[in-house]
């Protein structure tokens, strides 16, 4: 999703006075997909090794830290992971997709917990492409599926949408998803 579509879903959310925290959820999720993008442009760039934080006393690397939820980390070698990231082309575009992924179904959790609000078309894209994510990237419309969206509209007002020619439900054209 990008940033002017969430900033329209939580103009839409607020405009109803509902969840305002739903729309602020779309705007932190497209604006961090943003943030998310930056880190991996410095990340790849070869000059980024210099970020990285000095080497402790005896170490042979930077080392980095995850913390656990019972107060101890996880050590990591920050210098190993950031030129793994820098040489492997098929984990950069992963790393992307990764966020896109996870903010569709962050948001259509939430979304769900309000039950879609008024099923604004918008909303329903959402719906339609966080079930998409979580099977496998793939859009399977089965009988239900064809029920909502014929009760339901699904696309966002730029979208180029059209009928399927058997009649079953729209399609979305590629333009919309990529």
């Amino acid at each position: 999703m990008f940033l002017h579509e969430a900033l329209e879903l939580q103009a839409s959310i607020l405009d109803f006075g509902r969840a305002p925290s739903v729309g602020l959820k779309a705007q932190r999720l497209a604006e961090g997909y943003y943030a998310f993008l930056v880190a991996h442009l410095v990340a790849v760039n070869p000059t980024s090794i210099n970020s990285l934080p000095p080497l402790r006393v005896g170490a042979e690397a930077p080392i980095g830290k995850i913390p656990r939820k019972d107060g101890t980390h996880h050590l990591l070698n920050l210098r190993h992971y950031l030129d793994h990231l820098r040489t492997d082309r098929d984990l950069q575009r992963e790393f992307l997709r990764v966020w896109a992924m996870g903010s569709l179904l962050a948001l259509g959790d939430e979304l769900q917990k309000h039950g879609y609000f008024d099923h604004a078309p918008l909303l329903e894209l959402v719906y339609h492409l966080r079930n998409g994510v979580a099977h496998g990237n793939q859009f399977n419309i089965d009988s239900r599926g064809l029920r909502r969206l014929a009760k339901y509209s699904a696309n966002n007002r730029s979208a180029a949408v059209k009928r399927n020619p058997r009649g079953h439900g729209r399609h979305l054209r590629s333009n919309l998803l990529e």
